[in-house]
């Protein structure tokens, strides 16, 4: 029952932060009230197919860097911080790829995303073990970014 429980609340957030993601990709907050504008709004980074990919990709690096700052105990809490900030940002690509991916129609992209939101509920699960018992969970950390890291290397294939 608790497992079940976990489950439901990983899935909750997973749908929460790409709700968010979704409802913010369409807005620029850098150039709002610069007279330079003119009226004329840039897509947000990370809005194309090419910069949720980007995103993606810088987010997976930093998250690996996270990764290795937590095994020093001290820097355990930060680390922590720090990767959960990566881990919403790269959620914010996921959603521009998915939606580029049904927008055009895109399968096989779908079907990579797919799999790539169930590898991030497994780092979600990774972190909160780490919390419990960092000598088992950072090994499932490294071992879902690896995962995520061989996604990704696929679908940058697919472009």
């Amino acid at each position: 029952m608790k497992r079940i429980t976990i489950l439901a609340a990983v899935a909750a957030l997973t749908l929460l932060v790409s709700g968010l993601a979704v409802a913010a990709s369409g807005m620029d907050h850098g150039s709002h009230g610069h007279a330079a504008d003119h009226g004329q709004h840039a897509a947000a980074p990370g809005s194309t197919l090419e910069g949720g990919m980007k995103t993606m990709a810088d987010n997976l690096d930093l998250m690996k860097k996270d990764v290795e700052m937590m095994k020093a105990p001290a820097m355990r809490d930060q680390a922590m911080a720090a990767m959960n900030t990566h881990m919403t940002d790269m959620h914010h690509g996921m959603a521009a790829v998915e939606a580029h991916a049904g927008n055009m129609g895109d399968t096989a992209l779908q079907d990579a995303m797919k799999r790539l939101n169930s590898e991030m509920m497994d780092v979600m699960k990774a972190m909160g073990m780490t919390k419990r018992n960092p000598d088992a969970g950072i090994p499932m950390l490294e071992e879902g970014l690896g995962k995520l890291d061989k996604t990704m290397t696929m679908m940058q294939g697919m472009m």
